[in-house]
């Protein structure tokens, strides 16, 4: 399914982004209504998120048992995800369960919403 492998794809120009830091490249991969929903952060909106992934280093990820359900213009994608890394100095590695919700505009997959949840104690 051609629209499952555009996500796919940009789920993983985004990882690569955020390993990198790299906030412009983020910046398109994001919607303007993007939100993060963390344990621990609350609701974090899309400017303060980027602000802040300077701070976020990632020392290795691995996304496992990916799903991606297409609804048209409309996508959710949800998978296990593992990472070393900090934040602000602090550790957040772990393993978590991710669900990202992307829509389809002008084109180009965004992602418009990520909701994450850390496994394990």
């Amino acid at each position: 399914m051609q629209a499952e492998a555009e996500i796919r794809a940009a789920a993983t120009a985004w990882a690569e982004a955020i390993q990198r830091r790299d906030v412009e490249a983020a910046s398109r991969i994001l919607g303007d209504e993007y939100a993060l929903m963390a344990p621990g952060l609350g609701e974090m909106p899309r400017a303060k998120w980027l602000e802040g992934l300077p701070m976020y280093v990632v020392h290795s990820y691995e996304h496992t048992d990916v799903r991606v359900h297409v609804y048209g213009e409309t996508a959710v994608m949800r998978s296990r995800y593992k990472q070393q890394a900090t934040v602000f100095g602090k550790d957040r590695s772990g393993e978590m369960l991710v669900t990202d919700v992307w829509v389809k505009r002008d084109g180009r997959w965004q992602v418009v919403a990520r909701h994450t949840s850390m496994l394990g104690g």
